[in-house]
C-alpha cells in the first residue's frame, strides 16, 4: 500500500473490514443517488480507517523516472508484441 501512495502521490487509507468494503460501497451509492446522504463523506466514519498510508516525497523522482522508462519500453515493444500475437488475440 505504501507503494501505491507513493506511486500515486495520494493518501492511501485501508479499511477496518476489507471483506465488506465492496457491499458498504454500493450501499452508500445508493444513498448518495437517493439523496439520503448529499455526498460520500459519511463512509470513513462507516467502514472504520484501519490504516493510512502517506506518500513519501522522497520517492517521487524514482517513481516517475521509472514511468517514464516504462512508457518508452511499452512504446518501443508494443509493434512487436501485437505482431508476435496477432494470430492469437485481437488488438
Amino acid at each position: 500500500m505504501q507503494a501505491f501512495a507513493d506511486i500515486t502521490k495520494r493518501n492511501i487509507i485501508t479499511a477496518r473490514r476489507p471483506k465488506t468494503a465492496g457491499a458498504l460501497g454500493a450501499a452508500m451509492c445508493v444513498f448518495v443517488g437517493s439523496g439520503m446522504y448529499d455526498d460520500f463523506s459519511p463512509v470513513r466514519s462507516m467502514t472504520g480507517m484501519r490504516r493510512e498510508f502517506v506518500p513519501g516525497p522522497e520517492i517521487f523522482d524514482v517513481y516517475d523516472k521509472l514511468f517514464i522508462d516504462y512508457k518508452n519500453i511499452y512504446t518501443s515493444l508494443k509493434k512487436a508484441c501485437q505482431d508476435a500475437n496477432s494470430a492469437r488475440f485481437t488488438f
